[in-house]
C-alpha cells in the first residue's frame, strides 16, 4: 500500500495516544500477543508500509527479526544482518536513531535480497536500548518518491522505542521470575509447583490421547546423606536429573517433586511406550552411576507409572495417586528382591 500525503501530526494528540500505550503494552503476559500489539502501535502512531522489529544476539553479533509486517516479510525474516549492517544494524550498533528519507542512496542502508532495488524509500531505525544495553531495533518503512518521515514523526517514533523497549524488559523480567518460581534451584528440572501447571496444560492439549506418569524414587537416598553428606546427596540428585531428562522427548516433562522423587509426565504415550522409557530410566540410572569423592556410587531407584485418557483438571491428581502406589508396590518388590528391577503397572 501506497501512503502519501500524511496531515501533519498532532503531536498533542499522539502523545495522548502513546501514554494509553505504555499502559496497554505493560499489560501483555504473552510474547506473541505483545509483539502483534507493538505492530499495531507503531502503524497507529506513525503509519509505514512496513515494518521489522529484530532482537540482538549478542553472542553471534546479529539482530534475529522476531517480527515482520508489510511486503517482502519472507526475504526480512531471513535476514541476520550483523551490528553495523544496514540501517537497523547501524542503529543497533550506535545505540542511536537514524532517519533516512532517502535511504535508497544512503550508504548506511543495505539491500534486502529478494526485494526491488534502487526504489526511493524512507526509513526510520530505532534501537532498544535498557540500562546502556541494545536488546534489539525497530525499522519502520515508506516507499516510493517523496512518502517520507517527518522530524515529529521521528520523534514519535523515539518515544515508542521507548515504550516497546519497556514493555519488552517488562515481559522478560516477568517470564524469569515466573521461571525462577517454577524450577527446582538444584536440579534445574520443574519443582511441584511448576510441574502442576506444565502437566495440567500438557494434558489437556493431549486431549483424549493417552498420557503417561512416571514416579520415580531412589531407593537408598538416605543411606547416601548419612554415609556421605549432603553435598554429595545434593550432587546425586542433579546426576540424577541430568539422566531422566537424558531419555524423555522434548515435549516430555521432568519434575522434582521434592526429597528424592522425581516425576516424567510423557503426554500423548500408550501404556507400552511408557514402559519402555521407565526401562530406559532404569538403564540410564544402572549404566551411569554418579561418580563423586566416594568413588562410584549405585542409584537403585523404583518406578511407577499410570496412564490417562481425560484430559480433565482432575487427572492429573488420579494419575499421581495411581503411580504413587505403583511406584510404592515396585519398592516393596525390589525390597524383596533388591537386584530384580521390577516395574508394577
Amino acid at each position: 500500500m501506497r501512503l502519501e500525503g500524511h496531515d501533519e501530526v498532532d503531536l498533542v494528540d499522539s502523545y495522548r495516544r502513546l501514554t494509553a500505550i505504555y499502559h496497554d503494552l505493560l499489560s501483555h503476559d504473552d510474547l506473541e500477543q505483545l509483539l502483534e500489539r507493538i505492530a499495531d502501535s507503531i502503524v497507529q502512531l506513525v503509519p509505514c508500509d512496513s515494518l521489522l522489529v529484530a532482537e540482538l544476539d549478542p553472542v553471534r553479533g546479529v539482530l534475529v527479526p522476531i517480527l515482520a509486517r508489510g511486503g517482502w516479510t519472507d526475504s526480512v525474516l531471513d535476514l541476520r544482518p550483523r551490528l553495523g549492517e544496514g540501517l537497523i544494524g547501524w542503529a543497533a550498533a550506535n545505540a542511536r536513531p537514524v532517519l533516512a528519507n532517502d535511504a535508497n542512496v544512503d550508504p548506511r542502508a543495505g539491500h534486502v535480497e529478494g526485494t526491488p532495488e534502487s526504489e526511493p524509500e524512507a526509513i526510520i531505525s530505532v534501537p532498544l536500548v535498557a540500562r546502556g544495553a541494545v536488546l534489539g531495533a525497530i525499522s519502520m518503512y515508506r516507499e516510493h518518491e517523496g512518502n517520507i518521515f517527518s522530524a515529529d514523526e521521528f520523534e514519535l517514533a523515539q518515544r515508542f522505542g521507548d515504550a516497546a523497549t519497556l514493555a519488552l524488559v517488562n515481559f522478560k523480567t516477568r517470564s524469569n521470575l515466573e521461571q525462577q518460581a517454577c524450577t527446582d534451584d538444584l536440579t534445574q528440572v520443574l519443582n511441584r509447583r511448576g510441574f502442576f501447571a506444565t502437566a495440567r496444560r500438557s494434558l489437556a492439549e493431549a486431549g483424549t490421547a493417552p498420557s503417561a506418569l512416571l514416579l520415580v524414587d531412589l531407593d537408598e537416598f538416605k543411606s547416601v546423606n548419612d554415609a556421605c553428606g549432603h553435598d554429595v546427596g545434593d550432587d546425586l540428585l542433579k546426576h540424577v536429573a541430568r539422566q531422566l531428562c537424558s531419555v524423555v522427548r522434548g515435549d516430555d516433562v521432568v519434575a522434582r517433586l521434592g526429597g528424592d522423587e522425581f516425576a516424567v509426565l510423557l503426554p500423548r504415550t500408550p501404556p507400552e511406550d511408557a514402559r519402555t522409557v521407565a526401562s530406559r530410566i532404569y538403564h540410564a540410572l544402572d549404566q551411569a552411576p554418579y561418580i563423586g569423592p566416594h568413588g562410584r556410587l549405585s542409584i537403585p531407584a523404583s518406578v511407577g507409572f499410570a496412564v490417562a485418557t481425560v484430559s480433565e483438571d482432575t487427572e492429573l491428581d488420579a494419575l499421581l495417586v495411581e503411580a504413587d502406589a505403583q511406584m510404592y508396590r515396585a519398592k516393596r518388590a525390589r525390597s524383596d528382591a533388591p537386584r530384580a528391577r521390577r516395574l508394577q503397572a
